[in-house]
């Protein structure tokens, strides 16, 4: 995931991620959709959670370059959601309750006890991936999926 000078706000950015293939979840985050306030999150993730595509106000993610041709749905749809440290507690709260009864979603935040300001992009890549691969549901080798909840990375 690489997004050096793509986001003006890394740590604000909450972006709707993960990207599916059929049954199985490919666990190198790929940005779908990004959001980068409050009231945009709120206005655009419920559409993507009920499966409309839904084109980013921010113009970051991969619905903002791809149309949505039949049989592509399965990348539009968030499998996880995750959010910067830049969102308090309050507005994280604020989000989740209007997305929750949509949808029941693993949602990735930031644990901002961990550094007394933003760590490097690379640290932040890491502990997603770490959080990512520590909280998912696998059949075997294969990862089939999240479990609802919040963690942190």
């Amino acid at each position: 995931m690489k997004v050096r000078g793509l986001f003006p706000e890394p740590r604000r950015l909450l972006s709707v991620s993960v990207s599916a293939t059929k049954c199985s979840i490919d666990l190198r985050p790929s940005v779908i959709h990004a959001c980068h306030s409050v009231e945009t999150a709120i206005r655009e993730i419920p559409r993507l959670l009920r499966g409309e595509f839904v084109a980013p106000e921010s113009g970051l993610g991969t619905n903002a370059f791809r149309g949505n041709p039949p049989g592509s749905q399965v990348e539009k749809v968030p499998q996880a959601i995750i959010m910067g440290g830049g969102f308090q507690a309050a507005e994280f709260e604020r989000i989740q309750q209007v997305c929750e009864p949509i949808r029941k979603m693993p949602w990735f935040r930031a644990d901002t006890s961990r550094s007394t300001g933003p760590p490097p992009l690379e640290l932040i890549t890491q502990r997603i991936r770490e959080s990512l691969e520590g909280n998912c549901r696998r059949a075997g080798d294969e990862v089939i999926g999240f479990e609802p909840g919040v963690f942190l990375f």
